[in-house]
């Protein structure tokens, strides 16, 4: 049987299901290392989810563990650069002089060492340009990217890909 912690839960019922696998686990006695060993989790992420999710004198309640695994990843969340300010300015004033959002991250941290505030991820930057932007932002700093794409590209995921020896011999012969 493969089951996922709660953690990573949705509303579909399936998911309810691996909370209840969980609950019949603790029930039978388990030890949370048999329980993690089942889904591939670690002993430690299922110790949590558990203290997370028990009542003093029930125990582990699977319904409430999946009510608040939902209600935990509420999307969508509020990116950093929508709203006016000064990370949003910095950041723009950056990607305007063609800085790549990986620099612009790292740079961050070295300007601001001591202002959370001031932290983003290139993946936000990423998406506040190709996902989230409306209006003046993206058109402004679209300008600027490098790569000139207004859209992302795509990338093939790790099952669709070819392994290395399976590649076609043409490959090799290209310059």
């Amino acid at each position: 049987m493969t089951i996922k912690s709660c953690a990573g839960a949705s509303d579909k019922p399936s998911v309810a299901y691996k909370c209840l696998a969980i609950a019949d686990m603790l029930r039978a006695k388990k030890s949370i290392g048999a329980i993690g060993r089942a889904p591939r989790r670690s002993a430690g992420t299922l110790s949590r989810e558990i203290s997370r999710n028990s009542h003093p004198r029930l125990g582990y309640q699977p319904y409430g563990a999946h009510r608040m695994a939902v209600a935990a990843r509420a999307r969508p969340k509020a990116s950093k650069l929508a709203a006016d300010g000064p990370l949003r300015e910095y950041v723009k004033e950056m990607l305007l002089t063609c800085w790549s959002p990986e620099q612009i991250s790292k740079t961050l941290i070295k300007e601001f060492p001591d202002d959370e505030q001031m932290r983003v991820s290139p993946e936000t930057i990423y998406q506040a340009l190709y996902i989230q932007a409306r209006g003046g932002f993206r058109r402004e700093v679209m300008e600027a990217l490098r790569a000139e794409r207004t859209l992302r590209k795509t990338h093939k995921s790790p099952e669709e890909r070819r392994p290395v020896p399976e590649r076609p011999t043409e490959v090799e012969d290209r310059p």
